[in-house]
């Protein structure tokens, strides 16, 4: 079977590995019994989640009783809230995200020349930098969150995240046995909320590099590789018994139109599939900004706390700001407020 997908393409092959990783998209090459084992495996991490984020929010109801600690089980229970909910999305519209892979991989959007070439490799050195970021603060931060405590102090056992669990926690076994459930739950979530931003981002850049291609294609619309008019006049450019050169401009004219209109039906198919993932992801990063400076008040300069609060600061941060500003240089691109 051809493993030639579109899921594998340049652009997105990165975060739709991560997916793959966790369970939230079955490769499209697979066989029936590889897709089968994998459901299992979809099924399992999305019980993870979901026991996760059902955990903190029964121990915020009914065992936070200061605002410190409810401000601690926000800094978790949000991220894992939008986790869960950017993953059903993934789920639920697959074949419309499938659809929008498809439509990257179209004729029109493949470099005609040296200068498109280069835009198209200078965007993808960018997702590729901007994802190793991303991924990079995600994982620290992670590792931060998961380990801090038990670092800080390893006699006291104490849970890195407010969870209820119905047994008790403080003996040998089941604290580890706790702990490993919240690290692989925790974990889960940071590569789902990490892979769908990457993703979207990475879109979002494919579509401004389309857009500066689009500009330079009518900028040089009437260039003729085969004559040099660098001595003729402009007038001449367009002379009408130049018949031959005439129609190469218009077909060139009527291809930047097509690719204009295949522009903007990516980015309406981008919206289509990832709006309400958006919407969520601001609420998330507004609330965790808020909650982590908090903490980031209350804790003393060098401690696992203080680092914690820090880093989480800056992933919610990072995640919004590269949101608004790939969505802005869309904005102005498609407005012609950038040329």
């Amino acid at each position: 079977m051809s493993r030639e997908t579109p899921d594998r393409s340049p652009m997105v092959k990165y975060p739709i590995l991560i997916f793959v990783c966790n369970g939230f998209w079955c490769p499209m090459w697979f066989s029936t019994i590889k897709k089968l084992f994998y459901h299992c495996y979809t099924v399992l991490s999305s019980f993870f989640i979901s026991s996760f984020m059902l955990a903190q929010f029964i121990d915020t109801l009914v065992s936070v009783n200061t605002i410190t600690g409810f401000v601690n089980n926000c800094i978790t229970l949000m991220p894992t809230i939008n986790a869960l909910c950017k993953a059903l999305n993934l789920l639920a519209k697959r074949q419309r995200i499938i659809k929008l892979m498809y439509s990257l991989d179209n004729e029109k959007f493949r470099s005609q020349n040296c200068r498109e070439t280069k835009v198209l490799k200078k965007y993808r050195r960018l997702s590729r930098f901007i994802s190793a970021v991303i991924t990079v603060n995600t994982l620290v931060t992670l590792e931060f969150m998961v380990f801090g405590p038990i670092i800080k102090n390893p006699q006291l056992r104490r849970l890195p995240f407010g969870a209820w669990v119905p047994y008790d926690a403080n003996t040998e076994i089941s604290f580890w046995f706790t702990l490993m459930w919240e690290k692989i739950s925790a974990s889960a979530v940071g590569l789902a909320n990490l892979a769908n931003d990457v993703l979207s981002i990475s879109i979002m850049m494919h579509i401004s590099g389309q857009l500066d291609i689009l500009s330079d294609r009518l900028i040089n619309l009437a260039d003729d590789n085969s004559e040099d008019i660098s001595d003729r006049r402009f007038d001449k450019v367009y002379n009408h018994e130049d018949l031959a050169r005439d129609k190469r401009i218009r077909d060139k004219f009527v291809d930047c139109l097509h690719h204009h209109i295949l522009i903007f039906q990516l980015a309406d198919d981008l919206q289509e599939c990832f709006v309400w993932t958006f919407a969520s992801q601001m609420l998330v990063s507004l609330t965790g900004t808020c909650t982590g400076a908090f903490q980031l008040a209350r804790s003393s300069i060098g401690n696992s706390e203080f680092t914690t609060a820090a880093l989480f600061i800056g992933c919610m941060i990072s995640e919004a700001f590269l949101y608004c500003w790939f969505g802005n240089e869309v904005h102005l691109k498609v407005n012609f407020q950038n040329y």
